[in-house]
Order: structure tokens, then C-alpha cells, then sequence
């Protein structure tokens, strides 16, 4: 749990703007699903791909392949997301 704590991320304020911009726009406009989703990508982003280069630098192949098998998972659910929402006339 203490290695939980210990850790550093470092996002680019830019990001966390345009993040903060787009959600307010969609929440203000009563787009909560697409807020949502946008939120989700996001950190979706930030945990996964934004990292990229150290999954394909480490040299543990049990590592990398565990991060190659959450991202593919993680683009279905965007990709079953987006399906969703145009499917979906709520």
C-alpha cells in the first residue's frame, strides 16, 4: 500500500485545462455522457499511453505484455463506449 502513496505523476497543466474546458462546456450543454467519456479518455490517456515509452523500454516481458493486454481492454471500452452513445438516443 505504502508504494501506492509513493508514487509520482506528473500531467502537463495544458492537459488538465483543456480536460477542465471541454467537461464544463459538455456539462453546461447537458452532453453528461460525452463529459463523462472525455473524462475517462483522458485518464485513460494519462495512465496508459502518455507512459508508452516505459512499457516498450523495460525489458521484463511479462511486464509489457500485461500493459500491451490493459491497453487493448481499455480501447474496447472506448470503443464499445462510442458505440454506445451513438446507439443510444436517451
Amino acid at each position: 500500500m505504502e508504494t501506492l502513496f509513493e508514487g509520482m505523476v506528473s500531467v502537463p497543466v495544458y492537459q488538465i485545462m483543456f480536460l477542465l474546458i471541454i467537461m464544463t462546456v459538455a456539462l453546461l450543454f447537458g452532453y453528461v455522457k460525452m463529459g463523462l467519456f472525455l473524462c475517462y479518455a483522458f485518464v485513460f490517456y494519462w495512465g496508459n499511453i502518455f507512459n508508452i515509452r516505459a512499457v516498450l523500454g523495460s525489458v521484463d516481458p511479462d511486464t509489457a505484455s500485461v500493459s500491451f493486454l490493459f491497453i487493448g481492454f481499455g480501447l474496447i471500452i472506448v470503443f464499445l463506449a462510442m458505440l454506445g452513445f451513438l446507439l443510444n438516443k436517451d
